[in-house]
């Protein structure tokens, strides 16, 4: 609820950003249009040509009225002069450059510079460029004219003097037009800042909401699990009893083969381990840290009870150890361990009903020992899939809750581990071709 609240929250506040920014442009638009519908009759020069190339200017860029330094082509510029335009009260000019002030020149001389019309390059090599200013070419009753201009003297430094007056708009057009794009951008910037500030703080607050559904899901979802574990343990142990009760009477028969007791013997002691671990399950705060002082003997020993089990389901099993004899030791407990090993073997048995190939492999690093198993299922069920720190919340298998591997994940994180599941492909978008999931122990 809070987060869809702090959603519409958003999207107000960008509906109104963007209701500012057109409101004051649309002044500034205003403000445009009257310095444009004003230059025609204020110009002194050029008249509506002229008043065609200020107006062309102050459209050629989206909030900026930055001026050209040099005319439009059409109006041929042979100097190195740039043009300004100022009003009435002389406040201000149009220009990269900056501010100047300007009063209309005292002195202005037109000078013919062709009787005939001439290309722009010939016109070029007639002009003479030794006045102070000169202006664009005109044409007059069939001939070329140059309008040279006197510069006003200015008590600034920020020009040089090769300046132009073209013309004067009325009192206050430029600045109506310069104040509205300066509150525009004062606007812009503002609600820039206040909408990061705002954003930041809203994305930490969804942040936050979440991180708090996730935490409570975890625990109803860690209650469901040690409610479930916990009546299945009950459940269980009955007929874990009676079974290691007739084992023992069965092992007490003298005409029980050598091979026979060897059976037997497996059974009581596979009841026996799982009548641990339901107890510890059931009893939880009894149990202590343990560590398995030879990793490498233990998955020996692990492998070498599984083969009945392997044979059966038909799975082609190649084990792989680290080069030397020297033992590692890691923070785990060993059934669980072992029941995580068994977890994986069914899941891959299962996922594979008429048999595949699985690899299993011991890796040694400085500070832990990896355990990489990999089989060539189906892999963990597609792109679809819902993760959580770092392991699947689903099964991989058709049916099945995937009790056992969210287990695994929360005892591998007891002991300071980690566990990473993935799905191999043939490629980055390719099929399936099989599962590898990686188990990091600490050493001791």
């Amino acid at each position: 609820m809070s987060i869809s609240i702090q959603r519409i929250a958003l999207i107000v506040l960008i509906l109104v950003f963007f209701g500012l920014i057109f409101s004051v442009y649309s002044q500034y638009q205003i403000a445009r249009e009257n310095l444009n519908a004003n230059l025609g009759d204020s110009l002194t020069l050029e008249g509506e040509e002229l008043a065609e190339w200020i107006s062309q200017s102050l459209y050629s860029s989206f909030m900026f009225s930055a001026w050209r330094d040099s005319p439009d082509p059409e109006l041929f510029d042979l100097t190195a002069s740039r043009w300004i335009l100022v009003d009435q009260a002389g406040d201000l000019i149009v220009d990269t450059s900056g501010v100047a002030f300007y009063e209309f020149p005292d002195g202005a001389y037109d000078q013919i510079v062709a009787a005939e019309p001439l290309p722009p390059k010939q016109l070029q090599s007639v002009v003479t460029l030794n006045e102070t200013v000169v202006g664009p070419l005109f044409q007059e009753e069939g001939k070329f004219i140059k309008r040279v201009y006197v510069p006003v003297p200015i008590p600034t430094e920020v020009f040089g003097e090769n300046w132009v007056l073209v013309g004067q708009a009325g009192e206050g057009y430029f600045s109506d037009l310069f104040e509205q794009q300066k509150n525009f951008w004062w606007i812009v910037a503002a609600l820039t800042f206040a909408s990061t500030i705002f954003i930041l703080l809203l994305f930490r607050g969804i942040s936050r909401t979440e991180r708090l559904e996730q935490n409570l899901r975890d625990a109803e979802e860690r209650i469901q699990l040690e409610s479930l574990t916990s009546t299945l343990a009950h459940e269980l142990r009955n007929p874990l009893s009676i079974i290691q009760s007739t084992a023992e009477i069965i092992r007490r028969d003298e005409n029980l083969s050598e091979d026979g007791r060897d059976l037997v013997k497996d059974i009581i002691e596979e009841v026996q381990r799982s009548q641990d671990v339901l107890s510890h399950h059931l009893h939880p705060e009894r149990r202590s840290p343990e560590e398995i002082d030879d990793l490498r003997s233990f998955v020996e020993d692990y492998w070498k009870r599984r083969a009945a089990l392997v044979e059966t389901r038909r799975l082609n099993v190649d084990v792989k150890y680290p080069e030397g004899d020297g033992r590692v030791g890691v923070r785990a407990t060993p059934d669980q361990l072992e029941q995580i090993l068994d977890n994986l073997l069914r899941n891959s048995s299962e996922a594979m009903p008429k048999g595949g190939s699985i690899q299993f492999e011991l890796r040694n690093t400085p500070e832990e020992a990896l355990l990489i198993f990999t089989d060539n299922g189906p892999g963990l069920g597609g792109f679809g899939a819902v993760w959580r720190d770092g392991w699947r919340m689903e099964s991989s298998k058709a049916e099945g809750r995937g009790i056992g591997l969210r287990l695994a994940n929360r005892w591998v994180k007891s002991w300071g581990g980690r566990l990473e599941a993935k799905t191999l492909r043939s490629g980055l978008w390719g099929k399936p071709k099989g599962t590898e999931v990686r188990m990091a122990l600490p050493k001791v």
